[in-house]
């Protein structure tokens, strides 16, 4: 199978972001290294759910809908991974927790997305 080299996503994806002053220390460790192995930058987030193919409207008010019901909870982080995939190429994997797991269970049914592994 070949390499997803698409640099374009596809559909919407609910991310949780760490608070302050986590946030800015991730992003600087981020932001070095993206510019030293000149890749993109991006903000420090977990990837709840990918692949939200709803209309840009309905996605926002099941987004919002969503957070209003998730209350802060810790991330534990485990394992380096990597994977021949653009979005994916060298990321960190999730402790799976409960408190993750049931964000995740309602996100999939918010929209609707079950045949996705987590």
């Amino acid at each position: 199978m070949p390499a997803d080299t698409n640099p374009i996503g596809k559909g919407y994806a609910l991310w949780l972001t760490p608070e302050e002053p986590m946030f800015s220390h991730l992003a600087g460790r981020i932001s070095r290294l993206s510019q030293e192995y000149s890749t993109p930058d991006f903000d420090p987030h977990v990837t709840l759910l990918s692949g939200i193919t709803a209309p840009e409207e309905e996605a926002l008010a099941k987004s919002a809908s969503l957070a209003g019901r998730l209350k802060p909870f810790r991330i534990e982080l485990g394992d380096i991974g990597y994977l021949d995939e653009y979005f994916r190429c060298l990321f960190i994997c999730v402790v799976p927790t409960d408190p993750i797991s049931k964000a995740r269970q309602s996100a999939s049914e918010a929209f609707d997305i079950r045949d996705k592994s987590p």
